[in-house]
């Protein structure tokens, strides 16, 4: 599903943000070819196709952190901060998807680039709007297709979340840094997200070696 930016203030910002992701990897790439076989060889298994395996029981599993569903009447988002008020278009249109995750939140969604994620989430006993500054942008430009698990909301490629657990599972680049591209899991406090695991790109490669 593609998501576009109907802020005319910021899609200039978008679009920087697309083009340094896609900078460092050609840099990244670039530097490989410089340093030798040994540094292509990681090169190739950091740009090869990953994805959330949900068959790894090793890993964090949505059971595992169980959400109290919402009794209230769901309330309408607060465009009440800067960023908030800079992405209103796409935050009140993802508002009405309704209660997605953990129990009274929503997460919305909007495109920041070819294969890049902009989001937040939204309190609907509040109505606050927050973002995660160290994750907020994600690119998924390495993300493969990982299986349909019921219950398993799948509208944005680089997000896997459940209405009933506050487990999200980040799969991509945070901030667009392909030192940081992987599967990561984090725990959603009701104010903020901890991490509680993550596999590397280089780990979760389909095409990496045995």
């Amino acid at each position: 599903m593609r998501f576009g930016v109907s802020d005319p203030s910021a899609r200039a910002t978008l679009r920087q943000r697309s083009f340094h992701f896609a900078l460092l990897q050609i840099l990244a790439l670039g530097g490989g070819l410089a340093m030798g076989a040994d540094a292509r060889a990681q090169g190739a298994v950091a740009a090869c196709l990953f994805a959330y395996d949900p068959g790894r029981t090793d890993l964090p599993q949505f059971s595992a952190y169980p959400a109290q569903p919402l009794r209230s009447k769901p309330q309408q988002p607060k465009l009440d901060i800067p960023q908030a008020r800079e992405f209103r278009t796409a935050i009140s249109r993802g508002a009405t998807a309704g209660v997605n995750f953990a129990g009274r939140f929503t997460i919305v969604g909007w495109g920041c680039g070819a294969a890049c994620l902009d989001w937040a989430v939204i309190d609907r006993r509040t109505g606050q709007v927050r973002f995660d500054r160290t994750r907020r942008v994600v690119s998924a430009a390495h993300v493969d297709d990982d299986p349909v698990v019921p219950g398993v909301n799948r509208t944005f490629n680089a997000l896997r979340f459940r209405r009933d657990s506050r487990l999200l599972v980040l799969q991509g680049a945070p901030q667009e840094d392909p030192a940081r591209e992987g599967v990561t899991y984090l725990y959603w406090t009701g104010a903020r997200f901890e991490q509680v695991g993550f596999t590397p790109a280089r780990s979760a490669c389909r095409d990496a070696p045995p």
